[in-house]
């Protein structure tokens, strides 16, 4: 992934968290963007599970994916966890 679409989606989840906070069921934008990085990095358009590789390997590049979570326990989750805390919380829906 090239620079400018890290920041055009790092820009995009900063807005849907955003709206996030603001009201609970604008949930669904945030996973719309963690869908739109999957198939930007898979190149195909395919379920979310199938974007855990991909999505993984990029987030891991920061420290709140995997340093701090095992640092602070109680206040970060793994960056993996998350993941599929979203991905089944976006199935129920």
């Amino acid at each position: 992934m090239e620079q400018y679409d890290e920041l055009y989606f790092r820009d995009q989840f900063r807005s849907a968290r955003s709206r996030a906070f603001r009201d609970a069921e604008a949930f669904q934008d945030l996973v719309y963007c963690l869908e739109r990085v999957g198939i930007a990095l898979a190149r195909r358009i395919t379920v979310l599970a199938d974007y855990k590789k991909d999505i993984t390997t990029l987030a891991n590049r920061s420290p709140l994916a995997k340093t701090i979570p095992t640092r602070h326990q109680y206040w970060h989750i793994p960056f993996s966890e998350l993941y599929e805390h979203v991905r089944v919380a976006r199935n129920d829906a």
